[in-house]
């Protein structure tokens, strides 16, 4: 493995096959928070992607993450903080992927939203927005679309067997569901005993119950095991290019590397994963990992801050071939 210090390489054991948003995604990463654990003596955790890079050098992170009330940093939101972000992902979160419940749902939720709504990108996912401007049968069919929504969303019956509510998991007793679900960004960064938290929420069976058979699980498990950790929140620190009409985030381009650095945030995806990509060198660049590509950018002021002593894991699902520094594994990579 070429690494100046493979001591600080932990691969993780018994690797998941993991698709796009599926439950095995999601339980991958509490397996290896897991594993983090039990082998690293870390204080603080950052998980990424290979299509992640940081955009700031390490030590401005670990001074934010020092100075900072927050013990993690996540961009996700309450799925009840308001009606059009709770038909926006109404169908995701009540429902069995491919079920006839799902299918009734999405019909309900192109009712609500009506022709061509108004798409949004904001803490690094796509919510749709009602038009302001509908006619009266428009307005009717919207309301009934959210009772009938609400109505689904309170039945349980889907879930087989059907869980019994226990202390290590427990909703909310007002408007459950809603109340206790959080929907958004997997790419977090959090203190121990954040993660520690994180492992004994899924370790429950009403947690696998819930969640398990859901459409795109990994924006709605990790946001709400961290909203349950009982612990203070903060901002990501990623920075995420904008969505394409599939709802997946292109690939970075010089100006959308310009406008992350801008964010003030840490990490930015999505990379190219061609490792001579210059957007890539030129991001290392800034991070002070130094480059002799062409496309590096050099004169990047860097923040005045000194190495703390706080020890960070840094979680990297897997390597793509030729990715600088490491070899390609079916499993994954952990830095420290």
């Amino acid at each position: 493995m070429q690494t100046k210090q493979p001591h600080r390489i932990r691969w993780v054991r018994s690797p998941k096959a993991t698709g796009w948003g599926d439950w095995g995604f999601a339980t991958a990463i509490v397996q290896s928070l897991n594993q983090a654990l039990n082998e690293s003596a870390f204080d603080y955790l950052q998980l990424l992607s290979p299509s992640c890079l940081p955009i700031r050098p390490i030590a401005d992170l670990i001074t934010h993450v020092g100075q900072g009330d927050a013990d993690h940093h996540v961009d996700a939101f309450a799925l009840d903080r308001d009606w059009d972000t709770w038909m926006s992902f109404a169908w995701r979160a009540y429902a069995p992927q491919a079920s006839d419940r799902q299918r009734v749902l999405s019909r309900l939720r192109r009712w609500y939203f009506g022709q061509a709504p108004e798409l949004e990108q904001q803490h690094s996912m796509s919510v749709l927005h009602r038009r302001a401007h509908t006619n009266g049968g428009d307005a009717l069919r919207a309301a009934a679309a959210v009772a009938v929504t609400k109505a689904l969303g309170r039945d349980r019956s889907w879930t087989r067997p059907r869980p019994r509510l226990r202390a290590n998991f427990a909703w909310p007793t007002r408007d459950p569901e809603a109340r206790a679900l959080a929907v958004g960004s997997v790419w977090f960064g959090a203190r121990r005993e954040v993660c520690e938290r994180m492992v004994q929420l899924a370790a429950s069976s009403v947690f696998r119950q819930r969640f398990e058979a859901l459409t795109m699980v990994d924006e709605l498990v990790i946001p709400t095991l961290l909203r349950h950790s009982g612990h203070r929140s903060g901002p990501s620190n990623h920075s995420i290019s904008p969505f394409d009409g599939r709802g997946h985030p292109v690939p970075i381009d010089p100006l959308q590397l310009i406008r992350a650095q801008a964010t003030g945030r840490f990490f930015a995806r999505k990379f190219r994963a061609e490792p001579d990509d210059p957007c890539r060198w030129t991001a290392l660049d800034w991070a002070g990992c130094g480059s002799d590509s062409p496309g590096s950018a050099r004169g990047m002021p860097r923040a005045g801050v000194q190495q703390g002593t706080m020890r960070f894991a840094t979680e990297i699902s897997s390597a793509p071939p030729g990715f600088p520094g490491f070899q390609s594994s079916p499993g994954g990579v952990q830095t420290g």
